[in-house]
């Protein structure tokens, strides 16, 4: 099974329509992914409905938070990657520490950028709360990389309805 969850508010047809072969834009798996967060974070931390709207704004802006400094991150890997071309010596030494500066400047910021993000968070839970949901991000990352790996495995069984 490579979904847990059908996303709020999407129609049955619209989750089942896709299983037949047509692949899912980043953005939409994205979205189905915060949907399914939003499901189970509701039900794992008890949340009252007067909490629920502030949370799933705060979460969903963390969710923003950390893929845009992943996509940061990783820009900058590539482009310092990209200047150690080949396997000769690099030609431009100066070059690659600057990048390898912006990126360690880009880890700090994000620590700073994320710690601000659950602050935001935190001040909606309790106690008990804040502690469920850090466990529960982890069971959360866990359960992401689960489903990559069957979704991989997935793609690379042949499907028996095309022989």
């Amino acid at each position: 099974m490579l979904l847990i969850a059908q996303p709020v508010g999407a129609a049955p047809q619209q989750a089942g329509g896709r299983a037949g072969g047509a692949a899912l834009s980043v953005q939409q798996v994205e979205r189905m992914w915060d949907d399914y967060l939003l499901t189970q974070a509701q039900t794992t931390l008890n949340l009252t409905p007067q909490q629920f709207p502030r949370f799933r704004n705060r979460l969903l802006m963390l969710q923003q938070v950390r893929r845009r400094l992943q996509r940061e991150r990783n820009v900058l890997l590539r482009e310092a990657q990209q200047l150690l071309a080949g396997r000769g010596p690099v030609q431009d030494p100066a070059a690659v520490a600057a990048k390898l500066t912006q990126y360690d400047g880009l880890m700090i910021k994000s620590a700073e950028q994320l710690r601000q993000a659950y602050a935001t968070i935190d001040e909606l839970l309790n106690v008990r709360q804040r502690v469920r949901f850090r466990v529960f991000e982890e069971r959360m990352a866990q359960r992401k990389l689960e489903l990559l790996a069957q979704a991989r495995q997935a793609a690379r069984t042949p499907d028996d309805s095309r022989r």
